[in-house]
């Protein structure tokens, strides 16, 4: 029996090594909510970097973008989505880590930085550069 399980470890051992059964994440992959994942290159050092310390904090860019019509809640602020047509308050702005959600639309957006590329349109490293988190190659 324990050739067996020796037989096993030395297959496993060989598929590991010649990378077989790890999953490999493509570039264009989704996750749960249909966002894009942020897989970074592994040459983004070279090109430069994001720092996630550099952007803005999440109040004072929300009160930015969406000004007076912010009330405030335990845990952030109430404001009208700008995702789809809204009459009254329907989406939240999380205090603690700069996420955004809709419970009218279901938009949800991760950071101050995801919401600012579904905002605008941009791609990652531009909406970074945009907002000041983006660091020149070192």
């Amino acid at each position: 029996m324990t050739d067996f399980f020796d037989a096993v470890r030395a297959t496993l051992k060989h598929r590991a090594a010649l990378g077989i059964g790890k999953k490999k994440s493509a570039a264009g992959e989704r996750d749960r909510n249909g966002a894009r994942t942020r897989e970074m290159p592994a040459n983004y050092s070279a090109t430069g970097a994001f720092c996630r310390d550099l952007l803005p904090e999440a109040g004072s860019y929300y009160r930015q973008h969406f000004g007076d019509a912010m009330r405030a809640t335990s845990r952030g602020w109430l404001v009208r989505c700008p995702f789809h047509d809204d009459k009254t308050p329907s989406a939240i702005c999380y205090r603690a880590d700069g996420g955004f959600h809709c419970f009218g639309c279901g938009v949800h957006c991760r950071d101050v930085l995801d919401f600012h590329q579904r905002m605008t349109g941009l791609s990652f490293k531009a909406a970074a550069q945009a907002l000041g988190a983006w660091r020149a190659g070192r």
